[in-house]
């Protein structure tokens, strides 16, 4: 049986050697067509030549590009909200029953009757069409319900969001509008 030898630590052994040899005491290995001439130096000519030291990119201008950038960004992300909610909001009002899709201005109060256990009011909105409204009927376009019905006025509980976001309840009145029999002759 032959034994085989390793190679590998002497080839690395003679490669070190083979640099120590070719380095001059300096540190800096030189091939031997790169030695330069005794008393030979070099200049650098900056007369048409861009600084070396100056960055490559403009930190700056990138810094001023990228704010513009990020507030297009923002602007076309607003433009793009703002057109969402004004289709969700067309969308909304087109399936809406016709007493939500109209503001709480735009109804007068016609009739109330009916029992004291079970009273009923008759609106009328802008374009002369009549409904009846009962307790906890859904009216107006802020999620209006009817929290009472007096023998001359309807009570709404409104809630209205504000421009932060936050909602807020607000009571609105609807009177009942008698008219002048007398000066109508």
């Amino acid at each position: 049986m032959t034994q085989r030898k390793n190679h590998k630590p002497i080839i690395a052994a003679l490669a070190v050697l083979a640099c120590m040899l070719i380095m001059e005491p300096g540190g800096v290995v030189y091939g031997v067509d790169t030695k330069r001439p005794e008393g030979t130096t070099y200049t650098y000519e900056a007369d048409g030549k861009p600084d070396p030291f100056d960055p490559f990119i403009d930190v700056s201008r990138n810094e001023e590009e990228e704010q513009r950038k990020a507030e297009a960004a923002r602007a076309a992300k607003a433009a793009a909200r703002a057109a969402a909610e004004a289709k969700a909001k067309a969308e909304r009002l087109r399936f809406l029953p016709p007493l939500q899709r109209f503001s709480l201005d735009e109804f007068k109060l016609v009739a109330v009757g009916g029992t004291t256990h079970k009273k009923v009011a008759i609106v009328e909105d802008s374009k002369g069409k009549s409904f009846s409204i009962f307790m906890n009927s859904k009216i107006g376009m802020n999620e209006g319900r009817v929290v009472a019905i007096r023998d001359d006025r309807v009570i709404i509980l409104e809630r209205i969001r504000d421009a932060e976001g936050k909602i807020t309840a607000r009571r609105v009145a609807l009177k009942l509008m008698k008219d002048n029999i007398e000066g109508d002759q």
